[in-house]
């Protein structure tokens, strides 16, 4: 069975290379807003890290703004008790 997620959200921090289970990738940070109001009406929002590949890092920080609205579709894992989400498809929305 496979794992999926799909994130719509701002891009908070820029790619920034990491090394994760031994191998060197890439941690994109994101806003994503909840998509329900809390008690005071307002819409709270929830900061992701998401690691990417190195291709798909490269392509993106060379055209990526912090700010800017990106889709992100890929998997989640779980390691030691902690969710690791992991950008398999980035796209850019303008």
């Amino acid at each position: 069975m496979s794992t999926k997620m799909v994130l719509l959200g701002k891009v908070k921090v820029l790619p920034v290379e990491e090394i994760f289970n031994g191998k060197q990738e890439s941690k994109l940070v994101v806003d994503v807003r909840r998509n329900f109001q809390n008690s005071n009406g307002d819409y709270e929002s929830d900061v992701m890290s998401v690691f990417l590949w190195r291709g798909i890092a490269e392509y993106i920080k060379d055209v990526l703004k912090i700010g800017e609205d990106i889709h992100i579709i890929g998997r989640y894992e779980v390691h030691d008790g902690r969710i690791i989400l992991f950008g398999e498809q980035v796209d850019l929305i303008r």
